[in-house]
């Protein structure tokens, strides 16, 4: 009993420490995301490790999320608003839990992202594998 409390706990600080920001209740994905992506509930909750951060330091947030029915598991997306259109600028296979960190270190004026199977750089119009 003692060991499952341990791993309990043990995975619930990892997801704590680990996974990008909680969405705030209530907020919802633009629909045309959605609708690429096929997530039938376009909120937060229809999501895993929803966050919208600055990735590029322009003062708008882009889209980072995971969603447990894409092809490989837990698909992860980020989109990132160009031209008054949501355009995917990332797209990974990652751990269950949307496990991902959005790090200090930056290529061409973005983030890098850890998605803890690789890291992720921006190569001017897209995030690849580094």
């Amino acid at each position: 009993m003692k060991a499952s409390r341990y791993l309990f706990c043990l995975v619930t600080l990892f997801h704590i420490l680990f996974t990008s920001q909680a969405a705030n209740a209530g907020e919802i994905l633009p629909k045309e995301i959605c609708k690429e992506v096929g997530v039938p509930v376009c909120d937060v909750k229809g999501v895993d490790a929803f966050s919208a951060v600055d990735l590029n330091g322009d003062g708008k947030k882009e889209i980072i999320f995971a969603y447990d029915g894409g092809s490989c598991g837990e698909q992860h997306y980020v989109f990132m608003k160009q031209d008054m259109k949501w355009v995917q600028i990332a797209n990974w296979c990652g751990m269950e839990g949307g496990a991902y960190k959005v790090l200090r270190t930056k290529h061409n004026g973005h983030f890098d992202i850890d998605t803890y199977v690789g890291k992720l750089c921006f190569n001017g119009k897209t995030y690849s594998k580094k």
